[in-house]
C-alpha cells in the first residue's frame, strides 16, 4: 500500500496540466513538521505558493523551501521511480527465491522418501535372506538326522551280530563317512542360529555367527573326497544279491539314500550363494556388513579348498586306475603326488628305434602299428592294447623332460615326431584336429618341464659357467619351440653330465 501511494505521488509529477486550484488552501506552515529519519526520502510535498498562483511548482523539504525547474522536477521523479522499481524487483526476486527454495525442499523430501523406502526394502530383503539361511539349515539338519537315525545307527547296531549283519563295517564307513560328525556340528550351528533369530530386527547381525560356523566346515573335505567311493559302494550293493540290504532299504523306502548322500556335497555352494546375496543386500554402513563379508571369504576359501582336494583325489584315482590297467607295471612307479593324467587316446606310430619291437615291425613288413598313449604332466606312456580298453601292455615310459616335439618335411597334417634319448616315434592321428590337440598339449608340457630344469640349473652355484649357460640355452630353445638337435647334429655326442 505504501508503494502504491508513493507511485501515485511520483506519477503526479508527470502530469502535463497543473493540478486544479484548491479554493480553500490550507494555511502555510511556518515550521517543518517533525519527520522520522527513515521517512526522509518521502518528506517532501508538492505545492504552489498561495500568495502567487502563477509561481512555478515547488517542493518543500523540512524547513527549507526551494523552487525547482521543470527539468529538475523530472529528474527527481525519475530517481524516485528507479528506487521504487529496484525495491519492487528485490521483492520479486525474494518471492521467486522463496518459490525455488520451496521447490528444492519438496524435491529433497521426495528423494529422501525414495531413499528411505529403498533402504527399507533392502532391509526387508536382507531379513528374508537371513531367515532363508535359518530355514535351509533346518532342512539340511533334518536330512542329516535321517541319515544318522534311519541308516547309520541301525546298521551299526546289527553289524556286531554276525547272524543279523546287513553290510560290513567297511561298507558302512564307505557309505556314511563323517555323517555323524556333520550332524553334531550342524545341530550346534542351528541351535545358535535359532537363538539369534528369536529377537531378530532389521539391524540384527549374523556375520559373527557364520564366521564361527566356518571353523567347523573343514570336515567337508573328507566327506566330499569320499563321495565317489560311497557312490560306487552303493552301486556295488545294488548289484549284489543281498536280500537283507534290499529289505532294509524297503523298510526306509520313504527316503532316497542316494539323494540324502549327495546333500552334504551341495551344502557348501549353497552357503556361498546365500552369503553373496546377503552381502549384496546389506548396506555398507550396516553393523553386519564387515562380518558378513569376512564370513563369505572364509567359506569361499573352504569351498575352494574342498574342490581342489576333490580334484586332486580324482586325479590320483585316475592315475591309480591307469596303473592297475597295465600288465607289466612292476618296474614303473606311476603313482606320484604331483602326477596327473592330462589326456589319452589311440594313435598309429612309426618306430625309428633300434629296439626289439622296431625290428619285429620291420621284419613283418609293417611300417605302422596301433598304440595307445597316456599323457601325464611329466611322463608319456606308450602302450599296446591287449584287445579291450581294460588291459594294456606297457611298451615305453618316456619322461617329457629333454624330449622334443617337431614337424619336418616327412610329416603330413595328421602326424608329428616325438624324439627323446629313449625313443624316436612318428605319431599319426585320425585327423588334423586331434593331431593339433596332442601336439599343443605335448609342446606345452615339454616346455614346462624344460623350463623347470633350466631354472634348477641356473640356480646352482659352482665353476661350471660355460656348460651351465650352454645347457640353459638348449632348454630355452626347447621352451621356445626350436629343436636343439639341429645344434648338436654333427657336433659329436654330449657328455653324460650335459644330458
Amino acid at each position: 500500500q505504501q508503494i502504491t501511494q508513493m507511485w501515485k505521488y511520483v506519477s503526479s509529477f508527470f502530469k502535463k496540466d497543473d493540478p486544479p486550484q484548491n479554493p480553500n488552501p490550507p494555511p502555510r506552515q511556518t515550521s517543518a513538521p517533525s519527520i522520522k529519519r527513515s521517512d526522509s526520502h518521502f518528506a517532501t510535498k508538492a505545492y504552489r505558493d498561495p500568495k502567487d498562483p502563477n509561481a512555478p511548482f515547488g517542493i518543500k523539504s523540512l524547513n527549507v523551501e526551494r523552487v525547482y525547474t521543470e527539468k529538475e522536477r523530472e529528474n527527481a521523479a525519475k530517481v524516485l521511480q528507479d528506487q521504487i522499481r529496484t525495491y519492487l524487483a528485490v521483492m520479486e526476486m525474494d518471492r521467486r527465491k522463496a518459490i525455488r527454495i520451496g521447490f528444492f525442499v519438496k524435491i529433497q523430501s521426495i528423494c529422501r522418501g525414495r531413499i528411505a523406502r529403498r533402504r527399507l526394502k533392502r532391509l526387508r530383503h536382507r531379513s528374508h535372506i537371513a531367515r532363508e539361511l535359518l530355514q535351509t539349515e533346518k532342512v539340511y539338519l533334518e536330512c542329516l538326522r535321517k541319515l544318522v537315525h534311519n541308516f547309520v545307527k541301525p546298521l551299526k547296531e546289527v553289524e556286531s551280530k554276525e547272524d543279523e549283519r546287513i553290510i560290513t563295517r567297511d561298507q558302512i564307513r564307505s557309505l556314511f563317512s563323517e555323517v555323524e560328525v556333520l550332524y553334531n556340528v550342524h545341530s550346534y550351528i542351528y541351535e545358535q542360529m535359532a537363538k539369534r533369530f528369536e529377537r531378530w530386527t532389521y539391524y540384527s547381525t549374523i556375520g559373527d555367527l557364520v564366521q564361527e560356523m566356518s571353523k567347523y566346515l573343514n570336515i567337508y573335505s573328507a566327506y566330499v573326497n569320499n563321495y565317489e567311493r560311497a557312490h560306487q559302494t552303493l552301486a556295488d550293493l545294488k548289484a549284489e544279491d543281498n536280500q537283507e540290504w534290499f529289505q532294509f532299504l524297503a523298510k526306509n523306502g520313504q527316503y532316497d539314500l542316494e539323494s540324502l548322500l549327495i546333500t552334504p556335497v551341495q551344502r557348501l555352494p549353497r552357503y556361498v550363494l546365500l552369503l553373496q546375496d546377503l552381502v549384496k543386500n546389506t548396506d555398507k554402513d550396516h553393523a553386519d556388513f564387515t562380518d558378513i563379508k569376512l564370513a563369505l571369504n572364509s567359506i569361499k576359501l573352504i569351498a575352494d579348498g574342498v574342490n581342489e582336494r576333490k580334484r586332486d583325489s580324482e586325479k590320483s584315482s585316475k592315475v591309480m586306475k591307469i596303473h592297475s590297467m597295465l600288465e607289466n607295471n612292476d618296474a614303473l612307479e606311476l603313482v606320484q603326488p604331483h602326477r596327473y593324467c592330462v589326456m589319452e587316446g589311440k594313435t598309429e606310430a612309426q618306430n625309428f628305434n633300434k629296439d626289439k619291437l622296431a625290428k619285429q615291425l620291420r621284419s613283418s613288413g609293417s611300417s605302422l602299428t596301433s598304440l595307445y598313449l597316456f599323457l601325464f604332466n611329466d611322463l608319456l606312456l606308450i602302450c599296446k592294447n591287449l584287445g579291450n580298453f581294460d588291459k594294456f601292455n606297457l611298451v615305453h615310459h618316456v619322461p617329457l623332460r629333454g624330449a622334443d616335439i617337431f614337424q619336418d618335411e616327412d610329416c603330413t597334417d595328421r602326424d608329428f615326431k616325438f624324439m627323446s634319448s629313449i625313443v624316436n616315434y612318428k605319431f599319426t592321428f585320425a585327423d588334423e584336429k586331434v593331431r593339433d590337440n596332442w601336439f599343443h598339449q605335448m609342446e606345452q608340457l615339454v616346455a614346462s618341464e624344460s623350463e623347470k630344469l633350466s631354472k634348477r640349473i641356473m640356480g646352482r652355484s659352482g665353476g661350471q659357467g660355460d656348460r651351465k649357460d650352454a645347457i640353459a640355452e638348449k632348454y630355452k630353445m626347447i621352451a621356445e619351440g626350436r629343436s636343439p638337435h639341429v645344434l648338436h647334429r654333427g657336433q659329436g655326442s654330449e657328455t653324460k653330465q650335459d644330458k
